[in-house]
């Protein structure tokens, strides 16, 4: 019965330990407005960057919505991106997302 608690105590702090390591900020994605610093290769625009930055300014226009929200949600995304998207910090950004893409040369 020992054995089986005092395993069952190491089992725990172990998985502890790792997600306190797991959840630490050095492994954290550091991003420059969309672009994901990458170390040693300079940077990338990755879709989490994107959506990080675009979080960014929509709360410099009053949105409330989360990271966590907006990453989420296409029709969140296509909501402020129809409000707040020719903003030219996100306007590629939220080229794929507006509902509206304008007139075709060809109509």
């Amino acid at each position: 019965m020992k054995k089986a608690l005092f395993l069952n105590t190491i089992f725990v702090m172990t998985f502890i330990i790792t997600q306190a390591y797991l959840d630490s900020p050095a492994h954290a994605i550091e991003c420059n407005d969309q672009f994901q610093i990458i170390k040693g290769h300079g940077e990338l625009s990755t879709p989490y960057c994107q959506i990080s930055y675009l979080t960014e300014v929509s709360h410099e226009f009053g949105y409330k919505h989360s990271f966590h929200e907006i990453r989420k949600s296409f029709f969140l995304k296509q909501k402020i991106c129809d409000h707040i998207g020719d903003d030219i910090r996100i306007s590629s950004i939220c080229h794929s997302f507006k509902s509206d893409q304008g007139s075709n040369f060809f109509d």
